[in-house]
Formats: C-alpha cells, structure tokens, sequence
C-alpha cells in the first residue's frame, strides 16, 4: 500500500490540470461567439483585402464531414474536391445524375464568400429561435474563416479552414 501514496495526490493533479484545460477552453470560445457585427467585419476585411487567388484546405467534423480542397481563381471556384483518401477525390463541381445526365456546379459555396452566406444562414436560423452555441475566428489581415464550431441540440460541426493565398496574376 505504501507504494501507491504517490498515485492519489498525482492522479488528482492530472485530474484538475484536465479540468483547468477543458474550462479555460470553454472561456477562450466563449468570448468568440457568432455575431452580425463580426460577420460583417470579416466580410469588409475580405472585400477589402482578400485575393482572388487562393486555395483552401477545410476540415468539417460533424454534418458533412469530410476534407475538402478547394481552388479559387480570379474570385471563383475552379476546383472543388473532396478528399475520400490516397487518390480517390470526388469532383463536387460535377454532379453525375442517375438518369445519366450531369450537371455542373458553379461551387461558390466553397468560397470564402460562400462560406459567410453559411454563416449568415446560421445567424438567421439562431434568429429564427433556433438555440445554439457557435464559436468563430476570422483572420485579422483579411477577413478569412479561420475555425466555426457550431452545437445544437442534436447537430455539432466544426469547421476548420487552412488559407493558401497565390499571386494575383498580371
């Protein structure tokens, strides 16, 4: 018995240090909800400065979930993929019908303008009486998404965005 002395005191630290760490996390999201105002801003900085040229990594867990490359060329989507694994990428700007039509899709909603219309539509949908807790980060520079988390009643995503800039073109 002597020798298990240490592991109480030590297993109580590790436990209020995991404590400590969930709660400041709760806190640090806390201060970064979802708002009008916020939205608004990320939309000026990106009009402002955002490229036209840009490539996006997104990372959803939750609803969609999936990793998506996403290439932007003078303002619009010109390649949107989602990456199932070693070489295997499904096309998400051609969707194949099962009547044996296709039918092209223009992916702005993989934009980073896209991506704050989704925001936009979540901010009505909490307007709307839908209870939610939401954090968010923009990028200061330019006004990019950085990281969403949304959590519903039955729904949570997160959505994580690592932004690529390219030259613009001469």
């Amino acid at each position: 018995m002597q020798g298990r002395s240490w592991c109480t005191p030590l297993v109580i630290i590790l436990g209020l240090i995991i404590l400590g760490l969930a709660l400041a996390t709760i806190w640090y999201r806390s201060r970064y909800p979802l708002s009008a105002t916020q939205l608004q801003q990320a939309r000026q900085l990106w009009e402002q400065y955002g490229p036209r040229n840009y490539n996006l990594q997104i990372t959803i867990e939750g609803r969609m979930p999936g990793i998506y490359w996403i290439e932007v060329r003078h303002g619009r989507v010109v390649r949107a993929l989602q990456r199932l694994g070693p070489d295997r990428d499904v096309d998400l700007l051609t969707v194949h019908l099962s009547d044996g039509r296709t039918i092209q899709r223009d992916g702005y909603e993989w934009s980073i303008p896209g991506l704050f219309d989704w925001l936009e539509r979540d901010l009505e949908r909490d307007r709307a009486g839908s209870k939610s807790y939401t954090y968010v980060r923009f990028d200061a520079r330019d006004g990019h998404l950085i990281e969403y988390i949304r959590s519903e009643s039955l729904h949570q995503y997160r959505v994580r965005v690592e932004f690529f800039p390219l030259p613009e073109d001469n």
